[in-house]
């Protein structure tokens, strides 16, 4: 079953959806939802929908799939903004292609269930963006500068994030996660606003390490906060079974 809707500037999008049929396309328009926001689907299309796919769309208003927990793939190859709470609460939601994104809002994807991600022109990871994704094991982003406040929060199985340009990393964007590799390719050497981003991960641990260019290895270890974990520094450089990208 396929449905034709809008998301802007008349981009036709096709979905799947799960045990409903029907002999023609149906149009689902944009609709005012509750406090001003963009909602385009009404309650039958939000349990169901499964699948989208649109290779024309260049951005995705906030709240569009919002809490639309049938949703597995969304594939939107030319979108380059991503609103706030876009795809909030989508929890089987783990097929996502999405390479040209630059800029999402807070909570855009809260709570997927992708085991994997990769945003390589993403600039900034705002507040709880990927916050709650209970599945996430990787992360690989080569443009994101900043990581804000609980940019990951709880991801629980998280183990290695690989960052090639991050030069702010804020409270708690690692708090609650399995991080054991943390990659910091920054020529420079990255701010830590507070020593809590990473608690309750492995980086305090044995088992944890933070892996930064060998130039950088003792202005790291004499940063503030970073200093806490001096011990965890190590050469890119020399760990490339561990580094290689």
């Amino acid at each position: 079953m396929s449905f034709n809707f809008e998301i802007e500037s008349n981009a036709s999008v096709r979905l799947k959806t799960a045990g409903k049929y029907c002999d023609r396309d149906i149009i689902v328009t944009a609709k005012s939802g509750g406090g001003g926001n963009d909602n385009l689907f009404d309650s039958f299309l939000a349990g169901t929908l499964e699948e989208v796919d649109n290779a024309t769309a260049t951005s995705i208003k906030k709240y569009t799939f919002d809490q639309m927990t049938s949703l597995k793939k969304a594939h939107f190859p030319n979108v380059i903004t991503v609103g706030e709470y876009a795809f909030n609460g989508c929890s089987n939601l783990s097929d996502i292609n999405m390479p040209k994104v630059e800029t999402c809002g807070i909570n855009a994807f809260y709570g997927i269930a992708a085991k994997s991600i990769e945003f390589p022109e993403l600039l900034s990871v705002p507040n709880n963006a990927f916050a709650y994704c209970p599945n996430l094991t990787y992360v690989r982003m080569q443009k994101a500068i900043t990581l804000s406040f609980n940019a990951f929060y709880t991801c629980q199985k998280l183990n290695k994030a690989d960052f090639e340009n991050v030069q702010s990393i804020q409270s708690q964007a690692f708090k609650y996660t399995d991080l054991t590799t943390l990659i910091i390719r920054t020529p420079t050497v990255c701010s830590l606003q507070n020593t809590n981003a990473f608690d309750n991960t492995s980086i305090p641990l044995s088992s944890g390490n933070i892996y930064v260019p060998a130039a950088l290895i003792d202005s790291y270890k004499s940063a503030t906060n970073w200093s806490k974990y001096a011990s965890k520094f190590r050469a890119i450089e020399d760990y490339p079974e561990i580094c290689e990208i």
